[in-house]
């Protein structure tokens, strides 16, 4: 949802004027990459920490939702820097989940 579809419109940090769809695309862009970077500067102990707590966050959730065998649970395909899938994937396959996530890679 876009600030215009909220009923607010976009403004520029410092203006008075809307964003315009160009401006706003290259800004977020622009977020993207530096989140890239920050990402790429943890260590990989870092990624490693916080893909076992990811998987202990999702134990919680699905308990907290009374999910079980043969449920369908929705995951992502983690970037090269971010904390890995692998624990929360195994966590489903161990708990007998259905587990979707996205194909990637070239075909």
């Amino acid at each position: 949802m876009t600030g215009s579809d909220a009923g607010v419109p976009l403004r520029r940090p410092g203006h008075g004027g809307p964003f315009s769809p160009d401006s706003l695309e290259e800004r977020k862009e622009t977020l993207r990459i530096q989140a890239r970077r920050k990402r790429s500067a943890l260590d990989l102990r870092w990624r490693e920490d916080a893909a076992e707590r990811i998987a202990l966050q999702v134990a919680e959730l699905v308990d907290e939702l009374g999910l079980g065998p043969g449920d369908t649970v929705a995951a992502y395909v983690s970037r090269p820097n971010e904390p890995g899938m692998l624990p929360t994937l195994e966590l489903l396959r161990e708990r007998s989940f259905a587990s979707w996530y996205p194909c990637s890679g070239r075909r």
